[in-house]
């Protein structure tokens, strides 16, 4: 190893002025060490450079997500959308993103981008059975009927002892609005299932199982059902205007046998 030597040079004022010697090494050669060391200098101040920006955008980024999601626990649908729209800008691979983003534009009763979202959802894991729930909720709403009932009984094939599924395709038999496509007895057959996996307890399932009942000519048995889901919520305006439609029917059967 060679041996730089600093050597004093001059005397009075300038004595503290040196030069430096390093035998059998050139001017040239120390020049280009030099350079090196400049050029090392600047790949690290890079490195810090791009590991601050990298470390700017991430944690842009999280805020945006941590915004969408509370905005969305809080019902705030619209700025929901924004804050995950600005983070799939980001990084456009993350897939609860796009389905936190779908469910805030299907509760804003924007079915066709919510739909869109949806589809990116099942791109990337195929196997998520809310996805396929979500996007027939939508299809439904949008009258595609077919498409929907597709998307549940996927849903159905990834998880069949879902409840939730069960009585979205029994509501979806029940209430379509091509006569066609209505089926009285897979309508009862799902909202049967769909009640004994809630074991009775989902007020809304119970809906739809009074509902099956009553369009399959079982009047006493809807009215019965009725009754049950409205003593889970008694103040479901919609649950008793449903039985007093299933009492007037058994009324007005009696005044016919009377």
């Amino acid at each position: 190893m060679r041996c730089i030597i600093f050597q004093q040079l001059g005397s009075g004022k300038n004595k503290n002025f040196y030069r430096f010697r390093c035998p059998g090494v050139s001017l040239s050669c120390l020049v280009m060490v030099v350079s090196l060391l400049m050029v090392i200098g600047e790949y690290f101040v890079k490195i810090g450079y791009a590991n601050d920006e990298f470390s700017e955008k991430y944690h842009t980024y999280k805020d945006f997500v941590q915004s969408g999601s509370a905005s969305l626990q809080k019902k705030d649908y619209a700025s929901a959308i924004i804050n995950y729209s600005k983070a799939i800008e980001m990084s456009p691979f993350e897939i609860n993103n796009y389905y936190n983003r779908g469910i805030a534009f299907f509760k804003s009763r924007k079915e066709k981008e919510a739909d869109e979202d949806f589809d990116e959802v099942i791109v990337m894991d195929p196997r998520m059975s809310s996805a396929y729930v979500y996007r027939g909720l939508c299809r439904e709403r949008l009258g595609k009927h077919k498409d929907a009932l597709n998307d549940y009984t996927k849903a159905l094939e990834l998880n069949p002892n879902d409840a939730a599924i069960h009585n979205n395709i029994a509501y979806l038999y029940v209430s379509a609005n091509h006569e066609n496509f209505r089926d009285k007895a897979k309508a009862l057959e799902h909202s049967k299932k769909a009640a004994e996996l809630s074991k009775e307890k989902n007020a809304e399932i119970l809906d739809t199982l009074a509902r099956a009942y009553f369009i399959n000519g079982q009047v006493k048995e809807a009215i019965d059902t009725e009754n049950k889901a409205l003593k889970l919520e008694p103040y479901n305006d919609e649950f008793k205007a449903k039985l007093k439609e299933y009492e007037k029917e058994v009324a007005n059967e009696a005044v016919k046998n009377y």
